[in-house]
């Protein structure tokens, strides 16, 4: 199975997060192929990362809602002209690291 998007086609599983975000975030078209090459490689590489950080989480609503951030700042950023693939990855992971921190503390119910 493939994820295709307006003629950037990625075996499944890889790029076929960021396309699916591009797509719901209406940002079709707005890249050429080769800008979305970048865009995919760097949200690849920053989930690969946050993923060997070892960050859990506690249900597949708060997992599809990082890699929304890390999408959407990498969107966001592109169309402000960066396509620097290392700098959409690491400030996609500085932002998400940043709005989790800006999240209320959870406590462990079994602990104490």
């Amino acid at each position: 199975m493939r994820a295709n998007l307006k003629g950037i086609s990625c075996p499944s599983g890889l790029g076929s997060g960021m396309l699916r975000i591009i797509k719901a975030h209406g940002e079709e078209g707005v890249f050429p192929p080769e800008e979305l090459l970048v865009l995919v490689a760097a949200f690849d590489e920053a989930w690969q990362q946050l993923d060997r950080s070892g960050v859990r989480f506690d249900s597949d609503y708060e997992l599809e809602q990082a890699r929304n951030k890390l999408g959407k700042y990498i969107i966001d950023q592109a169309k402000k002209g960066e396509r620097d693939k290392a700098e959409l990855r690491d400030g996609a992971l500085l932002a998400y690291s940043q709005s989790v921190l800006q999240l209320p503390p959870r406590y462990d119910s079994g602990a104490g």
